[in-house]
């Protein structure tokens, strides 16, 4: 609860981080699992959909959930949204 305030706050700001809610939801998913770490991943991507990392965090947590259907879309999404060639690989 406490982190999904952290992460509403952060949204409501003009400027967002996406490494500070990549590593909020890193936190929120050691502490109380991959289900409520992708829930507060979600608002951020719907106010940056085009954020790679986002992305490619979420796949990693729908993967612990063994979501494969969505780890594939969420990777498809990370790649195409991934300028960098290194960038891409390492994903």
């Amino acid at each position: 609860a406490v982190l999904s305030k952290r992460i509403a706050r952060l949204l409501r700001r003009r400027e967002v981080d996406p490494r500070e809610i990549r590593a909020l939801a890193r936190i929120c998913s050691d502490a109380v699992g991959p289900e409520e770490a992708a829930a507060l991943i979600q608002p951020a991507l719907d106010r940056m959909p085009n954020d790679p990392g986002l992305h490619a965090d979420l796949a990693q947590l729908y993967a612990r959930m063994d979501r494969w259907d969505l780890v594939e879309r969420e990777l498809d999404l990370a790649l195409s949204r991934e300028p960098s060639p290194e960038r891409s690989a390492a994903l």
